[in-house]
């Protein structure tokens, strides 16, 4: 497998960093000046080792590492403008999506994990999955919910809420050491938390399920149907004047009950006791009333 499979991805890196140059430090946010030097040092040491022509393995490691960089620079600006560049909204999505996308062309011998690591492939789903998270946060705030059009509510709430899921189950191995079994730490082993990333991904799946359970009918009301999800739109459509909700969204409820009960336990019975501050479960408490 040779360098020319990250052809068209270079290419859209490129894009997001060419819209920077010859812009003065005030029309851009002031995270992203700091983080802008260190992409273009990172895109432009990737193009020497392609140009090079280094081994697979360590092309697709500075790859992944520079795309997640450089993607965390274009969603800073997108959440600043509060995603109403829709085409470029959606471009993020996708090239967060090119790593596994390119473990299905290229790589079908090995998954995600064993070709770019455990923390790159956690730190990966994190990213997908926040930021459907903020991106369905910022309209379903909104006094009317009005998605631009392209966008659609419902599959970012149902793909954020599974990227946040296996974010979390990625590294559950159903055995744990001994070194592990103090302080609570096993309780949080077995759940699959990690880090404090780990905990707020609970949360924030478990606060978009309550979005899509509690708010379905202003979702499809005010999505777009698109090609690739046409049935599942038909299908929410048809419901709409339901008194119950689909089964989808009935689902949605179920496991954002799970996320949200598991995170208050964990809150309550594992760090409260030993002292972790900064943890509160009030909002949780809250959508688990309304739901």
């Amino acid at each position: 497998m040779d360098s020319s499979i990250l052809v068209a991805p270079l290419c859209d890196l490129e894009v997001i960093l060419s819209r920077f140059v010859g812009k003065v430090p005030n029309e851009v946010p002031g995270l992203v000046i700091s983080l802008l030097s260190k992409c273009q040092e990172q895109y432009t040491a990737l193009k020497e080792k392609v140009s090079k022509q280094e081994g697979i393995k360590s092309i697709l490691t500075a790859w992944i590492h520079t795309l997640l960089d450089i993607t965390f620079l274009e969603e800073n600006v997108l959440s600043e403008g509060e995603f109403k560049e829709t085409v470029r909204v959606i471009k993020l999505l996708e090239i967060l999506d090119q790593p596994d996308q390119l473990q299905r062309d290229h790589f079908k011998e090995q998954s995600v994990i064993e070709l770019f690591g455990i923390e790159v492939s956690e730190c990966l789903l994190w990213r997908k999955g926040a930021l459907r998270y903020m991106i369905v946060f910022t309209f379903v705030n909104q006094e009317k919910i009005v998605v631009p059009e392209g966008l659609n509510l419902l599959i970012l709430i149902e793909d954020g809420v599974k990227f946040l899921e296996q974010m979390i189950s990625i590294r559950k191995t159903g055995t744990t050491t001994e070194s592990e079994k103090v302080e609570g730490t096993l309780e949080l082993v077995d759940i699959g938390i990690y880090s404090d990333t780990h905990l707020f991904s609970m949360i924030y799946a478990g606060q978009l399920c309550f979005w899509g359970f509690t708010k379905f009918k202003e979702i499809s009301g005010n999505t777009p149907t698109s090609s690739s999800s046409s049935e599942n739109n038909n299908n929410n459509n048809n419901n709409d004047t339901q008194s119950e909700p689909p089964s989808n969204i009935a689902l949605l409820k179920s496991k954002g009950k799970a996320m949200l009960t598991t995170f208050i336990r964990v809150i309550k019975e594992v760090l409260e006791p030993q002292g972790v501050p900064g943890w509160s479960i009030q909002r949780a408490q809250e959508i688990l009333e309304q739901m």
